[in-house]
Order: C-alpha cells, then structure tokens, then sequence
C-alpha cells in the first residue's frame, strides 16, 4: 500500500506493483466466484467481496491498459469498489473493516491508470 501511494506521489508508475495488485485482486475475486457459484455453502451466497475484488482485475493485469475494453473493465472495477467503499453501511451483507482499505486500494489503481497516467503521458 505504502509502495502504490508512493509511485503515485513520485509520478512513477511501478507496473510489477500495480499488476501483483491486480492478481491478487483477481484471484481473490476467482475464489469468490467458485465460492458462490460453484459450492454450496450458504455462508458464501450473495457474497459482495465480488464488489472491489473482481476476476476481471486478473484479465487486466496482463492486458494493455490503454486499449479502450481495459479501460472500460478498470471503470468498471473502480467503480464497484467505490459502491463497495460508500455502501458499506448500507449494503445488506456488512463488509469486514478490513476489507476497506483493499477497496480503496482497487479504487486509487482504477483512478491511476484512468485519469492520473494518462495526464502524465506515460503509456503504462
């Protein structure tokens, strides 16, 4: 978390560490998945850790963030991670406050490679 703030601040985009985030974002997503699609296991129905951990952030971590798809799944990823941030409180399944900080994390990455590198000219 420390490394991610600090190449953000020092307009250095470190990619092993954003695309080490991305996979484990996404195969902590995949678990989810096969735990709510694949067992039946009632604690793991409707699971909203699918909110800021998505499979789709391990497609990304291998895709070219600039193509216009990728950037439409980190969208999409920054987005449900920013629902998983606000709706905390107001979802029906309470997200564990450790949790938070990841989805902030999902959230500032999304952000990074959307608006911040762009705006920098760096093709990352």
């Amino acid at each position: 978390l420390v490394v991610f703030f600090w190449s953000i601040l020092k307009k250095r985009s470190t990619r092993a560490v954003d695309n080490g985030v991305l996979i484990l974002f996404g195969f902590i997503g995949l678990f989810v998945c096969f735990l709510w699609f694949l067992t039946d296991h009632v604690a793991t129905i409707n699971n909203l850790n699918i909110l800021w951990a998505s499979p789709l952030a391990f497609v990304i971590a291998f895709a070219n963030k600039s193509l216009i798809w990728a950037r439409w799944i980190l969208l999409v990823i920054g987005l449900s991670a920013l629902l998983a941030l606000l709706g905390s409180m107001i979802l029906p399944q309470e997200l564990h406050p450790a949790i938070l900080p990841l989805a902030l994390v999902a959230f500032l990455l999304s952000t990074k490679h959307l608006i911040i590198i762009p705006r920098w000219g760096k093709n990352n």
